[in-house]
């Protein structure tokens, strides 16, 4: 049985490993490959941007801000299946997460946030710089939210892990810039819920790319803080302390046959 391989940049982080499966010998990397993250659009696109200023007045209400992870990976995989991320989200309260990001069971602004959130008018449908690869009727995702992490630790923190996956699985090239349906969170609720105009950051830990199993050159592709352009995002310009963003730390990571479990 070999491993399923790891991409990352040459500093420490934590080890984290999928499922157990088997998998075939990995191929050759291409010189780029990874992830970024934006507003409103893949990155690079018209309209997509690295921060979002609100005046938490309420104009937004009924318009979604979005999040949108885009992807690139190393080797072709001919039977894509599915992919995991998982997001850090911080603000300017370094000790406690604010109500306006609580998005937990009865906290503060439950239901705000929603993921898979339609893919109409992201990317570039079927060719261009960055590619729908989901199947149109048979794909779904879900989503868990943590506030401070999972029975505690990390304060100040907000934690989101999602996954999206199509049965049939289909081919998508390295090489080729994809996108994952985009993240929903809702601007309402900026005056009973405090904390909307703190500045934040909201950053990508990890991708994960899934084929079907046994399909070459390997099951899976695990590419930690890997980005191409940006890892981050910035809420309210996001200066976090003086220091700017990241002020990140590595977040859990659920299995895919949990993020399955909570497909809706």
């Amino acid at each position: 049985m070999t491993k399923a391989m790891r991409l990352r940049p040459p500093f420490s982080i934590v080890a984290m490993a999928w499922l157990a499966c088997s998998v075939a010998p990995v191929a050759h990397a291409q010189l780029t490959y990874g992830y970024d993250l934006s507003w409103n659009d893949c990155i690079g696109l018209p309209g997509a941007a690295a921060n979002i200023d609100y005046a938490c007045d309420g104009s937004r209400d009924g318009n979604p801000f979005k999040l949108v992870i885009s992807f690139v990976s190393p080797y072709d995989l001919p039977k894509f299946a599915g992919a995991q991320a998982n997001l850090n989200f911080r603000t300017q309260s370094l000790i406690l997460l604010p109500d306006w990001w609580r998005f937990g069971v009865d906290e503060c602004r439950e239901g705000s946030i929603d993921f898979p959130g339609g893919r109409t008018g992201i990317g570039t449908g079927t060719t261009g710089a960055c590619v729908d690869p989901w199947s149109p009727d048979s794909s779904g995702g879900g989503f868990r939210w943590s506030t401070h992490g999972d029975g505690g630790g990390a304060p100040g923190f907000g934690f989101l892990r999602l996954g999206f996956a199509q049965f049939p699985s289909g081919p998508i090239q390295a090489g080729q810039r994809y996108f994952l349906p985009p993240i929903l969170i809702d601007p309402a609720d900026p005056e009973s819920c405090d904390g909307c105009d703190l500045p934040g950051c909201i950053a990508v830990t990890v991708v994960e790319l899934y084929q079907d199993i046994g399909t070459p050159p390997q099951d899976n592709v695990i590419m930690e803080y890997r980005p191409i352009n940006r890892l981050f995002v910035t809420w309210q310009g996001g200066q976090i302390g003086g220091f700017g963003c990241p002020a990140e730390v590595p977040t859990k990571r659920a299995t895919w046959g949990a993020i399955k479990a909570i497909y809706r």
